[in-house]
């Protein structure tokens, strides 16, 4: 069985993850759904538009990693 790519649509209110869908249609269609993040009902035109943009993951990883370094400095600079 093929994997299909899952395409996340935004929520156009909060820029959260509303619904997937696995192809963007060729004529315009909106989809009105309500979005799990902010409870709000909206309209989602099924375009390139409205597509989820994603940073990077290492993007993150490094936002993470010098949070946690942060932190780690904060500990030992409290110990005499």
């Amino acid at each position: 069985m093929a994997m299909r790519k899952v395409i996340s649509m935004s929520c156009p209110i909060c820029g959260g993850r509303a619904f997937d869908t696995d192809t963007l249609p060729d004529v315009e269609i909106t989809v009105a759904a309500k979005c799990p993040n902010c409870g709000r009902f909206v309209d989602v035109p099924l375009t390139e538009g409205s597509v989820l943009r994603k940073p990077p993951t290492n993007v993150n990883r490094k936002r993470a990693l010098s949070h946690a370094e942060g932190k780690r400095e904060k500990r030992i600079r409290k110990d005499p």
